[in-house]
């Protein structure tokens, strides 16, 4: 048996390590942000990238921190770290694919990227596709939540997130899941300050970025339950967005009894024993519209 001489193991080792140092320190940081930010600006014409730092990882890709997705000048995503890794085989197939993992609003966000190379004639586009899984991520810390109402809203967030698309047309759908969800009226609304929802699902489709699809909706809660479905149509800017949503509402007892029978009979103007009150919401996201059917 052969034996390697610890000289030459030491060397190597040396030779690793030093490699190593050199990579770190002599990579090309400024370039990476660049390129990246020329990509997003590139496939979102008024969409802008801006990231803190991009440093080497392993396995072998980027550790992108502080990065920030604007359209124009308002926030659109805002992420601690993101670590992004290739399948390395996948890169020499029509299909190459990309790992990633990242935190943000103090959450996680996992999944997978893949181009699909469209056809040499350009009878077929690339397309991008993304699947993401979501967890523990605060509403209250996202900043587009925060600025297209006066109400506030708070609650964790876990679910799947699935997209397919280029520059000219998208599609996305999205399995989500709000636990100890509360929703802050800027203004009270007869004596209720707030309303809280021990769980809320919802299903939603999202096509080219402009029209939002409630598919489903249920809210249960100690004080009030109920489902919604319907649409958005999305404006710029986003509290400009116009809301045709329809649903029912069940209040329980301990909202009865906080609101007060007189005031619950008069705004649940149905026979006794109904427990299920149709409603609508018009208006848009800035100014929603309430209306009990």
């Amino acid at each position: 048996m052969m034996r390697i001489p610890k000289k030459g193991v030491l060397y190597a080792l040396y030779t690793i390590v030093v490699l190593v140092v050199f990579l770190y320190l002599l990579f090309p940081s400024e370039e990476i942000k660049k390129y990246l930010a020329f990509k997003v600006s590139t496939a979102r014409p008024g969409y802008a990238l801006t990231i803190d730092q991009v440093r080497p990882a392993f396995p072998p890709g980027l550790r992108l921190e502080s990065a920030n997705l604007l359209e124009g000048k308002n926030p659109v995503l805002t992420v601690d770290e993101m670590r992004i890794s290739p399948r390395l085989l996948s890169l020499l197939g029509p299909e190459p694919t990309i790992d990633f993992t990242g935190r943000l609003y103090s959450g996680i966000v996992h999944g997978e990227g893949s181009l699909l190379k469209g056809t040499p004639e350009g009878e077929s586009p690339d397309r991008i596709r993304v699947n993401a899984d979501l967890a523990d991520i605060h509403l209250e810390e996202i900043d587009p939540l925060r600025n297209v109402s006066t109400h506030s809203v708070a609650g964790n967030l876990t679910g799947k997130v699935r997209y397919l698309g280029n520059p000219v047309s998208s599609a996305a759908e999205a399995d989500l899941n709000v636990a100890d969800c509360t929703i802050e009226f800027g203004t009270p609304l007869f004596n209720l300050a707030q309303i809280s929802f021990a769980a809320i699902d919802a299903k939603l489709t999202l096509q080219d970025m402009e029209q939002l699809e409630v598919k489903e909706c249920v809210a249960k809660g100690s004080q009030l339950g109920g489902d919604i479905s319907g649409a958005v149509t999305l404006r710029d800017p986003p509290e400009n967005s116009a809301l045709n949503l329809s649903g029912t509402v069940k209040p329980h007892a301990s909202l009865v009894a906080k609101l007060g029978e007189g005031v619950v009979s008069l705004l649940f103007r149905k026979n006794r024993g109904e427990t299920a009150f149709p409603f609508r919401i018009t208006g848009t996201l800035a100014q929603p519209q309430f209306a009990l059917q």
